[in-house]
């Protein structure tokens, strides 16, 4: 389900681009002498936010993705649609905070249809189809002063409740990924269940033998 949905390059170049927004970012704060040093950290934060959303959703665009928008009460979340998976960006420090937006949890309803059951998102030999999914770009930020680059960068599918994923990797574990071969899953014959009850039958056969 994600292979179809994205083209491989967009996994490959957005760690570059998100590696430069948290450069440039850090370094402008620092260097252009517009922020008290008391605020640098939360004026880098706030550039940060928009530099990358803006980066992301070009590069997107760039391989053939829509943009589109989600509201959380009057604040804009911006979505690449990626044919049918929407995609939101997220820079946090803590994978508890995402909850607490009402759009990313209208948004993270979309994976309900993947839900009980567990399924191979990568590759699928028996894709759900659906309309629409939802899936995140994770940047997470270091827990250091130095914030010159993110600490990771993941793909996420998460679950319709937020709290767990379908699938969640480093972006360059997903790059990694279009290299192994699709392998088709051999499909398991399902029990049937037997016309007459075993029992029934037992019972029969020994009136027959009496």
């Amino acid at each position: 389900m994600i292979r179809p949905h994205f083209d491989r390059a967009f996994f490959e170049r957005i760690e570059g681009v998100i590696d430069g927004v948290f450069a440039s970012s850090d370094y402008r704060v620092r260097n252009e002498g517009r922020v008290l040093p008391s605020q640098m950290a939360y004026a880098r934060g706030t550039e940060r936010y928009f530099a990358i959303q803006e980066a992301v959703m070009s590069v997107s665009v760039e391989l053939g993705a829509e943009e589109a928008t989600a509201v959380s009460g009057s604040f804009p979340i911006p979505l690449a649609r990626h044919k049918r998976f929407f995609v939101a960006v997220c820079v946090t420090d803590s994978l508890k905070r995402l909850n607490g937006s009402k759009a990313r949890r209208l948004l993270a309803s979309l994976n309900a249809v993947l839900e009980p059951y567990q399924t191979d998102l990568f590759d699928s030999s028996e894709p759900v189809h659906q309309d629409a999914y939802f899936g995140m770009i994770l940047v997470a930020k270091r827990q250091d002063s130095d914030q010159r680059q993110p600490a990771a960068i993941y793909f996420g599918v998460p679950t319709s409740t937020l709290r767990s994923w379908h699938f969640y990797e480093p972006v360059d574990k997903v790059v990694a990924l279009y290299d192994e071969p699709v392998e088709l899953v051999e499909r398991v014959t399902k029990p049937r269940l037997r016309g007459t009850p075993r029992s029934a039958t037992k019972a029969s056969a020994n009136q027959r033998l009496a």
